[in-house]
């Protein structure tokens, strides 16, 4: 069952030919697929550069900077368009309509992004904010029902193994005793300029498994880090470039699953630039419809 609004590929081929030629760019399709779900009052407080309260989606500063926003604004209207079929959508885009800081659920859509693309069926889900039930995600894997969570401000603006480990041990009883369960943990993009910084993550997730918690399966890392780079075949044009790292920890002293590795990020591996794990911005699976360079993504399934 569809969680709605639904918009199909064919619906928005025929939404761009009627677009003045000038406002036939990736930027223009992703900020009407953002308005149809989120609104255009959401739009004026989190994208327009005079809002009041400027965040990564905003466009302003440096001309590097507003490009960066351009790429994580096309970023968010894939994720609304190719995850609006999954249960549970419309209750995450709720959360973020109302939100101060639409960052926890923007992480909620990448996570969501990445385990569509490794073909895990989940759902999103509405934390009821008490003990043991207060979570983002239900995934099915391997017939099992994983109850997933997912951190995203990690308060901290240089890597810090003790500051993982702290914000971990805080939220453990955020997920059920009798079930396994899993953290999902988005790691911001200026963290990967400090050397060493994956080790760090790694370490904050080790010391958190030692302290003995046995309900926490595994702690997923993750990071789209994004970057401008020169155009290969148009001289003096810029292009962005999305990259996705992730490392995986299962835990030792986990209770549930022994004989099971509980890996969620393995079953696709992006199209290798220069690291088993970290794949070009179009390296996505082919059933997840990419905007960028419209309508170029849309190849292939413009009649569904």
């Amino acid at each position: 069952m569809g969680e709605g609004p639904i918009i199909r590929p064919r619906d928005l081929l025929a939404t761009w030919r009627t677009l003045p030629l000038e406002m036939q760019n990736d930027t223009q399709i992703a900020v009407l697929i953002i308005k149809t779900f989120l609104g255009i009052d959401w739009i004026n407080r989190h994208l327009q550069e005079n809002t009041k309260n400027p965040g990564l989606l905003t466009i302003g500063g440096s001309l590097f900077e507003a490009n960066l926003a351009r790429v994580r604004i096309i970023d968010l209207a894939e994720s609304l368009f190719n995850l609006c079929r999954i249960r549970g959508f419309r209750d995450c885009v709720e959360r973020m309509k109302t939100a101060a800081n639409p960052e926890p659920s923007l992480a909620e859509l990448h996570i969501g992004k990445m385990l569509y693309a490794n073909d895990w069926p989940f759902r999103f889900v509405v934390p009821q904010g008490k003990r043991g039930d207060n979570y983002d995600l239900q995934i099915n894997y391997y017939n099992q029902f994983v109850c997933g969570d997912v951190k995203c401000k990690v308060e901290a603006t240089v890597p810090d193994s003790r500051t993982i480990t702290n914000t971990l041990k805080s939220s453990r009883t955020q997920l059920p005793e009798n079930k396994p369960g899993i953290f999902f943990v988005k790691i911001p993009q200026q963290w990967m300029e400090h050397v060493g910084w994956e080790a760090e993550t790694i370490n904050g997730a080790i010391d958190f498994f030692e302290q003995g918690t046995g309900r926490i399966v595994s702690v997923a890392f993750y990071a789209e880090p994004i970057s401008i780079i020169a155009h290969p075949s148009r001289p003096g044009h810029a292009m962005a470039q999305q990259g996705h790292h992730f490392s995986e920890i299962i835990n030792p002293r986990r209770r549930f699953g022994k004989e099971l590795d509980w890996r969620f990020f393995g079953r696709w591996r992006p199209t290798n630039t220069n690291r088993p794990n970290i794949g070009s911005w179009n390296a996505m699976p082919p059933k997840y419809i990419r905007l960028f360079q419209f309508p170029e993504g849309l190849k292939g399934h413009e009649h569904e």
